[in-house]
């Protein structure tokens, strides 16, 4: 979750060979879990914490540089030279920027739904998913969206309103943003003004992150599918059923794939790790 790509990696890094521990944080006046994921950019550590706070630590010593109280930050913060993207989960539902450096609020524009989805950015946007459900259920009445906002301002540029929560991140390719829907839907729209392209139905809720190769998309399904489709035409190319290898029966795919080597990598709920290919 380093970069705005989401692809878990920058530059030349890589996973040690060995680990030994280099430094840990803990907030000594308020301790509490941390249950969101880390984003690096220019040697600092942006992450939320269940107390309610963003911090902002060196990446070499872990010292806090700042911190940015009563948020709840469930997401994986996104980072450009533009800000710090992040949306309060609870409460007042809101979107925010902040300075990367010394933490101050560039923006802060209300939100008319709870940010669910981590932030994704492309070409002068950020992308948010938006709705009342969770990732183990839909709201009783369900609502949701994905925004699009400029990350210079804030400002809405558009927003395309889907059925159901929109739990996941946005993918991009030429010119069309694609990303899931609790309602069963993985949802290709133009970037410019967020007009719908095609909409495939899947089996059933899809909380998944896509990944994107090329012209194909990959993404996993709550029906134990793991999907690729044509992202020019929302055509499917194939699924695989994960449900031949279930241990249990809980077949749902919450993970979101990661693409390398021509092989599709994913996770899922029955307890497997699977690496697909040709």
């Amino acid at each position: 979750m380093h970069n705005c790509a989401r692809s878990g990696c920058t530059g030349s890094s890589a996973i040690p060979a060995a680990a030994a521990r280099m430094w840990s944080f803990i907030d000594p006046d308020a301790p509490a879990g941390f249950a969101a994921s880390p984003a690096i950019a220019d040697g600092r550590v942006y992450i939320g914490c269940d107390n309610r706070t963003l911090y902002c630590l060196d990446a070499k010593t872990g010292r806090m540089l700042w911190q940015l109280e009563d948020v709840h930050v469930d997401m994986c913060p996104a980072v450009s030279s533009d800000g710090v993207f992040f949306g309060n989960v609870y409460g007042k539902s809101t979107f925010f920027c902040l300075d990367p450096v010394g933490g101050r609020v560039i923006w802060q524009t209300p939100a008319e739904q709870e940010v669910c989805g981590s932030p994704s950015i492309h070409a002068g946007r950020v992308y948010f998913g938006l709705g009342n459900g969770s990732f183990t259920m839909s709201h009783a009445k369900p609502t949701g969206a994905l925004a699009c906002l400029s990350t210079r301002d804030g400002k809405l540029q558009w927003m395309f309103r889907a059925r159901d929560t929109v739990l996941t991140c946005a993918a991009f390719g030429d010119n069309a943003g694609y990303f899931g829907c609790r309602d069963g839907k993985l949802y290709c729209v133009n970037l410019t003004d967020g007009r719908l392209r095609w909409a495939f139905t899947a089996g059933e809720a899809i909380v998944s992150s896509p990944a994107i190769s090329g012209e194909r998309i990959c993404f996993g399904c709550d029906d134990g599918q793991i999907y690729c489709i044509d992202g020019r035409s929302g055509r499917k190319l194939w699924a695989y059923d994960t449900s031949r290898e279930a241990f249990n029966t809980d077949v749902r795919i919450i993970s979101s794939p990661a693409i390398s080597g021509g092989r599709v990598f994913v996770g899922s709920m029955n307890y497997h790790l699977l690496c697909l290919g040709p």
